[in-house]
């Protein structure tokens, strides 16, 4: 796997508790590698990487543009004969770190998380806010302890004004398809830390 950062890039810092889960993961895999890339000079980027969290994991440097890369973070998972089998760029969504996961080779359950996962990210020091995409009715009935109301059908025009992109955006409704649902409409709104909640309302 390899990893082009930059030490100037914001979306690279942003994903690096994921890149280090990812090289803490594959530590005792021995069919999997993972490399840490930049056009920077070697000692520059040595000290970023450790100011993130990075230090143990070997580097390369290289030109992007001569390697097709034109933005970073990108990942990119390469086989053993140096074919490229996948790439993502930007700041990886729950799902897509899913899909990276898989393509590593582990079983990953899903996106979904519960409430106890919902406390441990808060715990974790991030901004998380749960959102309630039922009617209004139904969320005055039960709701999330905390959770925002904002209907379905109201979920376009309001996140743009009431969600931050920076925030971990926790989705639920009455059944999965509901938050998946919610969850799609985000993405293609430009949020990506998005988890569909499982919530039972008896």
């Amino acid at each position: 796997m390899l990893l082009f950062l930059q030490s100037d890039c914001q979306y690279c810092t942003k994903g690096a508790n994921f890149y280090s889960d990812i090289v803490e993961e594959t530590a005792d895999k021995f069919d999997v590698k993972v490399l840490a890339v930049s056009s920077e000079r070697d000692a520059r980027f040595q000290t970023y990487l450790r100011e993130i969290g990075l230090e143990n994991i070997e580097t390369r440097q290289a030109n992007f543009t001569e390697v097709g890369i034109e933005g970073t973070p990108t990942l990119a998972i390469v086989d053993e004969n140096g074919i490229v089998q996948n790439v993502w760029k930007g700041t990886l969504s729950p799902k897509e770190q899913s899909e990276v996961r898989q393509n590593l080779g582990f079983h990953v359950t899903d996106w979904f998380i519960d409430e106890a996962k919902v406390d441990e990210l808060k715990k974790k020091g991030q901004s998380v806010i749960v959102v309630d995409v039922r009617e209004r009715e139904s969320y005055a009935t039960k709701h999330f302890a905390g959770a925002k109301n904002i209907p379905m059908d109201e979920l376009y025009i309001r996140a743009a004004n009431e969600l931050s992109p920076s925030n971990t955006i926790v989705v639920y409704g009455t059944f999965d398809n509901e938050g998946e649902d919610a969850q799609e409409i985000l993405t293609k709104e430009g949020f990506r830390n998005i988890y569909v909640l499982r919530y039972k309302f008896s």
